[in-house]
């Protein structure tokens, strides 16, 4: 029979250590960039960026991840299945079928990626990349906005460190408003 595990704090108790920490970690020096990433400034992890800001990578080696030419695709993960299609040049390198990204998920994933992002979703990034306006998205913000969740800066919005607590109810708003255009 397994063990229960004791002394589990409650939400409010983890919401609060959660608070605690971002305010020791920031006066000391580190910054946070994204809902679970802290760090020195000019530290941030340039991978873990490239995949919140959308952009393309490549992966390399069994088991890797790319997205590229709106593609994303893994390699098998078995070494010795990697190292003989890669001597034998095949195809059989990419486990599965690569999925195509289509403008509507692209659409979806800059805004649940660009939520969990210090710096947020941009408008004129959004209507520069998507042709579409912020409009809607914004109107499901303002209820975070005006309870101190949601911040706006230069066109910008981002979740505060209270807002990152609820971020997944954030996000599902945000992403139903920008379905329903």
């Amino acid at each position: 029979m397994a063990r229960s595990p004791r002394n589990i704090p409650d939400d409010d108790t983890v919401a609060d250590m959660y608070l605690n920490a971002v305010e020791y970690l920031e006066s000391n020096g580190f910054h946070q960039y994204e809902i679970s990433n802290f760090c020195l400034t000019g530290r941030e992890s340039r991978h873990n960026l490239k995949y919140w800001h959308c952009g393309e990578y490549l992966g390399y080696g069994p088991g890797a991840h790319s997205y590229y030419k709106d593609s994303r695709y893994s390699y098998i993960r078995d070494l010795y299945g990697y190292i003989d299609a890669m001597k034998s040049g095949n195809d059989s390198i990419i486990d599965g079928d690569p999925e195509l990204i289509r403008p509507k998920e692209r659409v979806g994933e800059y805004l649940m990626l660009g939520l969990r992002l210090r710096e947020g979703i941009n408008e004129n990034h959004f209507r520069r990349h998507y042709s579409r306006e912020l409009a809607p998205i914004v109107k499901a913000l303002e209820p975070y906005i005006a309870e101190g969740y949601v911040r706006v800066e230069e066109g910008s919005y981002s979740l505060t460190p209270k807002g990152f607590l609820i971020s997944n109810r954030i996000i599902s708003d945000v992403l139903d408003a920008a379905r329903e255009k």
